[in-house]
């Protein structure tokens, strides 16, 4: 079969060695324009290309960006990665409230849009100088009731494509965020470096979501009713909390959607105390709502990490204390292979320290500690008779974090 993608009048290449072409000119942005301006079939195929990944540092380029999704929207289909990493040091910055808002509406009609990354330029204490607020209160609220539409109206409009495709039809998708895949969202409160969670349980229930990587967020002390009718539906199979205050009932909550979950990182505040928050180690306070939480995902889970920040209240951290919490611990994560926690973690003092609670396929353990507490592994080593009871243990690391100086 011939095309009329590359053709003269005495010859024409196979639509196969096209698209070999136009493929090989991926990354080559110069070469694909050139390429777009030929004719109209080309300028379809290498726009697809041009506008597939689109990273954005400066708000500077929000302009030009807006004039091509403009004037030929089908641009905006094309993209499937969006990062918005804005520079705090842009000098646009202060006055572009109004150019954000345009580029945001683009955003929420991204309708193949598979990975997202979101970071606010007013994080790292900046939020409190001018901008900060409008940030939180119109972008993140924009992105917000973006993936909400995404969540209610994305799987009404999945299947009413299925059932087209039956009958031998073809739709075009029309509601943005639809078909994320890949999420991480990084921002900030109007006068705080944390945000609280509020509408955004939306993200624990979108429809196609299989990767979240959420920083700095302030979760609710109670669960989250939003959530309560998706249990166990949604397709996420790793979860990353990035120094979030973290509370046992809210995270149950949300370890109740995933069908399937396999990685699983319980990142507390553990760095982000400077300013407005102080240290608390909130999940090793209720060890037993912790263990319940997770419990939520026994089934599935492959990898758990804990990072919290007890190892900064913690007076003895040499000492290996045990607690025996209620029930029966871990033994039903029958998949879990890997565990990496500090010895002041509630999964090291009430899982570790009794054996008869451990997960019983676990098969690494990774032990931290950190530069700032004074004994380290190698001047007093724990004792390894607690790590050598376990009987699917195959590999331990001691993991002493250190300046490099």
């Amino acid at each position: 079969m011939t095309s009329n993608l590359l053709a003269s009048a005495t010859s024409a290449l196979p639509n196969e060695l096209a698209l070999v072409v136009i493929d090989h000119l991926q990354g080559n942005n110069k070469a694909l324009c050139a390429l777009a301006r030929t004719c109209r079939d080309m300028q379809d195929l290498a726009e697809e290309r041009l506008y597939k990944r689109i990273e954005l540092l400066s708000v500077k380029n929000l302009h030009a960006i807006i004039e091509a999704f403009t004037s030929r929207p089908e641009r905006v289909r094309a993209v499937q990665t969006l990062k918005i990493l804005y520079s705090y040091k842009d000098d646009s910055l202060k006055d572009s409230a109004e150019i954000r808002t345009t580029f945001n509406e683009c955003v929420a009609r991204m309708v193949n849009l598979r990975e997202w990354h979101i970071e606010s330029p007013y994080d790292n204490f900046h939020w409190e100088n001018d901008g900060g607020q409008a940030w939180v209160n119109g972008d993140m609220q924009r992105f917000r009731r973006a993936l909400d539409t995404a969540c209610v109206e994305g799987p009404i409009e999945t299947d009413k494509i299925a059932a087209e495709r039956r009958l031998g039809k073809n739709l075009e998708r029309t509601v943005g965020l639809g078909l994320l895949e890949n999420v991480t969202i990084h921002s900030h409160g109007t006068a705080t470096d944390f945000w609280n969670l509020e509408g955004f349980h939306c993200l624990f229930r979108h429809p196609a979501l299989k990767h979240l990587h959420i920083s700095c967020v302030a979760f609710p002390d109670s669960g989250i009713p939003e959530l309560a009718a998706h249990t166990k539906k949604t397709p996420l199979i790793s979860l990353v909390f990035d120094e979030c205050e973290l509370r046992p009932k809210s995270l149950l909550s949300i370890l109740r959607t995933p069908a399937r979950l396999k990685s699983l990182t319980l990142g507390e505040n553990v760095f982000n105390i400077n300013r407005s928050r102080r240290a608390k180690p909130l999940l090793n306070k209720d060890a037993g709502g912790s263990l319940e939480a997770l419990s939520a995902v026994a089934h599935s889970l492959e990898s758990l990490t804990h990072l919290n920040p007890g190892w900064r209240l913690d007076k003895s951290p040499q000492v290996l204390r045990s607690i025996r919490p209620p029930g029966d611990g871990m033994r039903d994560f029958h998949l879990l292979k890997y565990l990496e926690c500090d010895t002041n973690s509630f999964l090291h003092q009430a899982i570790i320290m009794n054996r008869d609670l451990a997960p019983p396929s676990l098969e690494t353990l990774r032990i931290r500690r950190h530069w700032d507490v004074p004994v380290d592994f190698w001047d007093q080593p724990p004792d390894f008779d607690h790590y050598a009871a376990l009987p699917s243990l195959d590999t331990l690391e001691l993991l002493q974090s250190s300046y490099m100086w």
